[in-house]
């Protein structure tokens, strides 16, 4: 699948684009003494980046800022240091991503697996990585679907499909969960890629 970003309009994200970052979480509070602020930073590639490069990323986003700002890896889940468990995103790949989607594949995919709805979905918030999926999705199945360990297969033909890594969560109710989250104050939206019409 071809998948374009759109270039973000902000000084964080256009910092968090020319450096290849997947996720760049913004914690509630400084790690280091003498750090105004602390940020969480999982790149796109597996291979951390020299330290000289980290530290000249961290001039770099302080200068953005305005003040002092360390950055700590995000690695497959794990975080390196005393990192605080909660913070806020301050820059997700996925938000300007720009794909095509092959609705037709992903409908025939749906019907063998019993899915109701499927929808895309941006993350109000991560804690922690699921997979290395940017493209994530949830699915409503239908009162009869046979689930079991199947429901794995979903994601892995997803991501076969596309040639993208695909990630998949399970709702009882897609429009309960976008309700859910409205309520939270977030606005991050499910977007329906398929619908049982039976």
């Amino acid at each position: 699948m071809d998948v374009q970003l759109r270039p973000a309009p902000d000084a964080i994200g256009r910092f968090c684009q020319r450096h290849q970052i997947r996720r760049l979480t913004r914690l509630d509070a400084p790690v280091r003494p003498g750090s105004a602020a602390a940020f969480l930073v999982e790149f796109l590639q597996a291979d951390i980046p020299p330290l000289a490069e980290l530290a000249a990323m961290e001039s770099e986003i302080a200068g953005i800022l305005g003040h002092s700002a360390d950055l700590h890896l995000h690695i497959r889940g794990l975080c390196t240091g005393d990192i605080p468990p909660h913070g806020k995103i301050a820059y997700d790949r996925a938000r300007y991503m720009e794909f095509d989607l092959p609705k037709e594949k992903i409908a025939k995919l749906c019907e063998r697996y019993g899915v109701k709805r499927l929808a895309t979905i941006q993350h109000p918030r991560r804690d922690s990585i699921i997979g290395d999926s940017d493209l994530d999705f949830i699915a409503e199945f239908a009162p009869d679907a046979k689930l079991g360990w199947d429901f794995f297969g979903l994601g892995i033909e997803l991501t076969e499909l596309l040639g993208y890594p695909a990630d998949v969560r399970r709702v009882d109710s897609i429009a309960d969960w976008q309700q859910e989250i409205i309520s939270r104050g977030r606005v991050n939206a499910a977007v329906v890629q398929y619908e049982r019409t039976d």
